[in-house]
């Protein structure tokens, strides 16, 4: 299992990867320097963790297709686009 905690603080959410490896805020302000060793740790843990994370998401699209096939039989729409209608909560519970 993935220990997700270590991502809390990441700033990927807030900007994009540039050409050298740095992330950039919508403004073009550094928020990641890559040659930084001081950077935010759990961005470092989370850039470094992507290929698990992606495996594991992969894993779990199949087990969800599957499961649905199973409840649903000859499905009407697909997995997605039956999520795309769910009236998901921004909350946490």
């Amino acid at each position: 299992m993935i220990d997700t905690d270590k991502y809390k603080g990441h700033d990927l959410a807030k900007g994009r990867v540039g050409s050298d490896y740095n992330i950039y805020d919508r403004k073009g302000n550094i928020i990641f320097d890559a040659d930084d060793v001081g950077s935010n740790m759990a961005t470092l843990n989370l850039i470094a963790d992507a290929p698990l994370l992606l495996q594991a998401y992969k894993q779990l699209r199949l087990v969800a297709d599957e499961l649905y096939l199973h409840i649903v039989g000859e499905p009407h729409m697909t997995l997605d686009e039956l999520v795309a209608e769910m009236p998901w909560r921004d909350e946490e519970e």
